[in-house]
């Protein structure tokens, strides 16, 4: 039980050194830079900001559907 303890503690550890930083958004959703992006309809232009909104889109939309499923 001790060795579980110290290997679970060691990967907590590591996990929060390894952490990358937080992105800036808006709304939760989009991040601030691409939001420039988008309010001057330049939005299309960069893949990373499409990835990053529709990844942020779908992560809220798996929690929200688990959160409904789980209620009733």
């Amino acid at each position: 039980m001790f060795a579980l303890c110290s290997l679970a503690s060691l990967t907590l550890a590591s996990a929060a050194a390894d952490k990358k930083p937080e992105v800036p958004v808006k709304f939760g959703v989009i991040r601030e830079d691409c939001f420039d992006k988008f309010t001057n309809f330049d939005f299309f232009s960069d893949t990373t900001c499409i990835g990053f909104t529709i990844g942020k889109i779908i992560g809220y939309a798996i929690v929200g559907g688990s959160a409904i499923l789980k209620v009733p």
